[in-house]
């Protein structure tokens, strides 16, 4: 945005090169926009995406499971580990063997 700013307060004789026809401002203008629509989209996909997937009851637990989302210790530091597919806590990232649990004890515990 500072870019933007910067090209909008160039003097008259300065901006020779922005004017609406030229290549230059297009092909500027459009890596602006397209910036900006990334960004957005990605924090829309963070901020949308893990909460699909979970049923959360309260914004208490939707902070908690995003706060769990770097690793296993965040997740055991705000109690959600282990944590069960559909389940506050649970990310794909943190289910090494892809059986529906994250952040279990490693070693696995034996039945009893």
């Amino acid at each position: 945005m500072d870019f933007l700013r910067h090209r909008l307060s160039l003097k008259r004789n300065e901006r020779h090169h922005y004017l609406p026809g030229s290549k230059r401002r297009q092909w500027a203008l459009v890596q602006d926009i397209s910036l900006v629509a990334g960004i957005a989209a990605l924090l829309a996909l963070i901020a949308y995406k893990p909460l699909t997937a979970v049923r959360i009851e309260s914004p208490w637990e939707a902070v908690r499971h995003l706060a769990s989302s770097p690793n296993c210790s965040a997740a055991r530091l705000v109690g959600l580990a282990p944590a069960f597919r559909g389940q506050p806590g649970y990310w794909s990232s943190h289910d090494a063997d892809k059986d529906g649990i994250a952040c279990e004890p490693w070693p696995p515990r034996a039945a009893k």
